[in-house]
């Protein structure tokens, strides 16, 4: 686990969370171990997909291309937080978004990332766990907020990050909507 990626993460989170006037994260370290375990299962297998584990929120980013590709943990952040693009504020549950949301989402207080490179070198696996986690049915408007600037800017990945091939795999974003389904909240 790198602690130098986690706080490029985590600094990154936090700037873009102020847009939306949502209160900083904090580092977890059972967070970002959890995180560096999925991350570096993923890169083992060569697969893309989320876990089954509902303990907490999890984005996931891919980046392939030659040995000795780099992603940042401010590149990673930015390109989730790009689905901001497929988001409307004005409307309750959504699909093709979920990593922006669980990004922003505003009860959410710890989070910590984990990276690994496939065997080869010519991919990066970055995996975000969140506690509280979010994406719950009927709790988008009060927990993902506009920016407070009153306009949504919305640029590309490539804009964003200043690199070409970072994807948040359509697999990926596929998987939100049956993500939302079992998210439903249990209230006493």
């Amino acid at each position: 686990m790198s602690k130098r990626f986690n706080f490029e993460c985590l600094d990154e989170h936090n700037r873009l969370r102020k847009l939306h006037g949502c209160p900083p994260l904090r580092f977890s370290h059972s967070l970002a171990e959890s995180a560096q375990e999925y991350a570096e299962y993923l890169a083992r297998k060569d697969l893309f997909e989320h876990s089954e584990c509902t303990d907490y929120g999890e984005n996931l980013i891919i980046r392939r291309g030659h040995k000795g590709i780099v992603l940042t943990g401010q590149q990673a952040t930015l390109a989730w937080y790009s689905e901001i693009s497929s988001y409307n504020f004005k409307k309750e549950n959504q699909t093709n978004c979920g990593h922006f949301t669980q990004l922003v989402w505003k009860e959410t207080r710890k989070a910590g990332f984990g990276v690994a490179r496939s065997k080869d070198g010519s991919s990066i696996y970055v995996v975000g766990h969140y506690k509280p986690s979010g994406n719950f049915l009927d709790y988008f408007r009060e927990n993902v907020p506009p920016p407070t600037s009153g306009h949504k800017y919305v640029p590309t990945i490539e804009e964003l990050t200043g690199i070409r091939g970072v994807k948040v795999k359509e697999s990926c974003r596929k998987c939100n909507s049956k993500v939302y389904y079992y998210r439903k909240r249990h209230v006493p």
